[in-house]
Formats: structure tokens, C-alpha cells, sequence
């Protein structure tokens, strides 16, 4: 079955998504009186395009056991998400939990940072949106999306295309460096990209997406945020904008919560994020310092592990020194870890869609 879903970060841009999403409903079924009036228009708006999720869904970094010695997302954000779940309650949604398990346990029994700066190539691959956002999500809802026949149909389809890509590629000249090899860049590129970047869509067009298969993902992302925007990477998946679609920043999520009596959530986030604002490592170092203290002995111990094997050391900040050094006890410390571009430049580093919505 084709299932629509907002995928639900905690923060402000998908607290308003999930507003908008439920008053499109309410308006649907008849309960206009339920729409404040001053967002009857953007309601319509939202309902001309058809922005209406079958399923709001988060993933829990923290498998529902955070607390000060294994930490995830900040007690604010979850206390934000269970008043907005008793507040969907009454439009007949609710927010469904899933989980691939503890994130800060996994990566401090794998002795790493999910996400490291520093370091003789730079900053390190991300790896925790991935696993324990987009992940659990897609493995909750596949079942439901992919039947079987449409994946074998897919295979097919595929198998056509590479075909038929390789005698394209191939017969067009590859882009040389000075020396008469093709540039490693271009080697990177996948094959079928390299041939349709569209390709996605090609197959969707063949298969009928959205004729009794595929997953529409609704993303948290608003127009001041729009180098954010990308395409799933799984064939399966097509991601959608809404915020983007209807034109609306940050600013005007904010209006749209307090428009239906709700409190503004935190920006949602691990409380460890490497990405996060150096303004957030001081004010976790003020006040929930035992949190702090075991982000310090995260990036202690994978670095202990580093060492043994003769690599370099990696930092949860951008300063090239340990946590500890570069945020004292008492939250002093004054560089941002990316300077002078401030929140919008640490969320257009996750580019998902998954996290800081």
C-alpha cells in the first residue's frame, strides 16, 4: 500500500508540520470550527495541496531510556512531544515511537563520535542520522510499502537500465584530469547517475508510485532552510516538503504553534551532538553537567582507542581540543564551531531532514 507519513523530529518546523497536518484532517471531516481563525487560510492552502499524513512517526535515539548517564535528545524536547501527542489525540492522530536502540550506548561501546571534527582530513562522516533516524523508520514502514511483485518488478527495471546505461556511459568521453585518467571524483559517481540523474523518477513513472506501493515522507524543513532540501536516497521513498511547498521559515512555524495554545519545543537535537551550536556545549555544561561530563568521556574514550591503533585524535567540537578544555566546567568558551554562521550553517551540515526540524 502507498503510505504517507510525517517523519517527526521534536522541534519547531515538524511541531507545526504535525499541526498543519491535523487541521487539514479536522477540516476534512467537517470541523472547521476546529481551525483557528487565523490559519484558515494557510489550512485551505495546506489542503489544496494535499498535505495530509496517514502516520506522524519519531525515532528515538534513546529507545525511551535517556537520563543523565546514557543521554539522547533533552528532557524539553520529549516533554514538547508528549504535550503535542495529548494534543493530536483529539484530531485522532497520535505520534508512533520507533527505535534501532540506544545511540549513545552504541557508539560508546564502539568506542566513536558519530559525527567528529578535527583531524588531519577534516571532519568525519556522519553516521547517526542514518542508523538511528532513517533507518528504524524505513524498516517499520517497508513491509507495508514494498510488496513483493513490485520489488521483483523493480529488480527488472534495473536491470534494463544498467544495461542500457553502461552503452551510453560508456560511448561518451569521460572527463580527463592533465594526465589522462579519469578523475576520481567521477569514478565515485554511481552508474545509473551518471546516466539519468532522474533515474528515481523514471522508475516511478514505469512502476506507478503511489498506486498501492511506495512511502511519501513529509520533511520538517522550511524555506530559511532550503539547501537542506535533497531526494531519498532509497528508490522506494519520496521525500516531500511541505513547509517548502507552502512557503513558510521558521519564524512562521512559531506563529502556527502559538496560534493553537501550544508551547514552543526546543530545536531538537541529541544533547551530544558534534553539530550543534557551541552556545548548546555551554549551556549543557551550566546546567546538566553530569550530561556534559559524559560527552567528555565519549571523546576521551575513542580517542584512548585511536591512539592505540596510531590514528589521530577527533573532537566533538571544532576547536582541535578536547571538550573539556574547549567548554571549562562552567560553560566558559567563546568559539563557535562553525564561526560566523551561526544555527543555519550547523543544520545545513545534516541535510537529511531528520534532525534540528
Amino acid at each position: 500500500m502507498h503510505v504517507r507519513i510525517l517523519s517527526f523530529g521534536g522541534g519547531v518546523q515538524t511541531t507545526a508540520l504535525a499541526i498543519i497536518n491535523a487541521l487539514v484532517k479536522a477540516r476534512r471531516e467537517g470541523r472547521k470550527a476546529s481551525v483557528p481563525a487565523s490559519l484558515r487560510g494557510l489550512i485551505a492552502r495546506a489542503d489544496d495541496l494535499d498535505i495530509c499524513a496517514d502516520e506522524i512517526v519519531f525515532a528515538d535515539v534513546a529507545d525511551g531510556q535517556a537520563d543523565e548517564e546514557w543521554p539522547g535528545e533533552s528532557p524539553a524536547t520529549h516533554a514538547a512531544i508528549e504535550h503535542l501527542n495529548e494534543w493530536l489525540s483529539s484530531y485522532g492522530l497520535g505520534i508512533t515511537t520507533v527505535s534501532a536502540g540506544h545511540l549513545f550506548r552504541w557508539a560508546w561501546d564502539h568506542r566513536l563520535i558519530p559525527v567528529t571534527y578535527g583531524g588531519q582530513r577534516g571532519n568525519g562522516r556522519r553516521q547517526c542520522t542514518h542508523k538511528f533516524k532513517i533507518v528504524p523508520i524505513q524498516r517499520y514502514l517497508r513491509p507495508r510499502c514494498v510488496p513483493p511483485e513490485v520489488e521483483s518488478r523493480f529488480r527488472q527495471w534495473v536491470g534494463r537500465a544498467v544495461i542500457t546505461a553502461r552503452r551510453e556511459v560508456e560511448d561518451t568521453p569521460r572527463q580527463l584530469s592533465l594526465f589522462g585518467e579519469a578523475k576520481p571524483k567521477e569514478r565515485r559517481i554511481p552508474l545509473l547517475d551518471r546516466w539519468r540523474p532522474n533515474w528515481r523518477e523514471l522508475a516511478w513513472r514505469e512502476l506507478g508510485f503511489g498506486d498501492g506501493w511506495g512511502l511519501t515522507t513529509q520533511l520538517g524543513i522550511s524555506v530559511d532552510e532550503i539547501e537542506r532540501v535533497k531526494p531519498a536516497r532509497e528508490w522506494w521513498v519520496r521525500n516531500r516538503h511541505p513547509l517548502v511547498e507552502l512557503g513558510l521559515r521558521r519564524s512562521d512555524c512559531v506563529s502556527v504553534i502559538t496560534a493553537v495554545g501550544l508551547p514552543v519545543p526546543p530545536r531538537s537535537a541529541c544533547e551530544f551532538c558534534p553539530l550543534q551550536p557551541f552556545s548548546r556545549w555551554r549551556e549543557l555544561a551550566e546546567r546538566r553537567p553530569q550530561v556534559f561530563r559524559r560527552a567528555a568521556e565519549l571523546e576521551a574514550r575513542c580517542n584512548e582507542r585511536r591512539a592505540a591503533l596510531g590514528k589521530y585524535p577527533i573532537y566533538l567540537t571544532s576547536t582541535g581540543r578536547p571538550l573539556s578544555q574547549a567548554v571549562g566546567e562552567d560553560g566558559t568558551g567563546r568559539r563557535m564551531m562553525l564561526p560566523g554562521l551561526g544555527d543555519l550553517a550547523v543544520t545545513a551540515a545534516e541535510c537529511e531532514g531528520y534532525c534540528f526540524v
